[in-house]
């Protein structure tokens, strides 16, 4: 429903989603998302969407998403 709302309102995900998305919560779900109305980029999970980036700090069982944006 979220997808279909995020559509509809004209906002992007800018986080992979869906069933191949990476699992940015324990390790297993992907609930961490950045959507945006107003900017696009790419957005990472260290250690999970690039193995060669470490964020070391923890927050509880979610990884942070990093990402580099730019106004539309």
């Amino acid at each position: 429903r979220l997808l279909d709302l995020a559509d509809e309102f004209g906002f992007t995900f800018l986080t992979e989603v869906g069933r191949g998305a990476p699992g940015t919560y324990a390790g297993a779900v992907d609930i961490d998302h950045v959507l945006s109305d107003a900017f696009t980029g790419t957005c990472t999970a260290p250690g999970v969407t690039d193995p060669n980036r470490v964020y070391e700090p923890t927050y509880f069982d979610h990884v942070p998403i990093v990402c580099a944006l730019r106004q539309r």
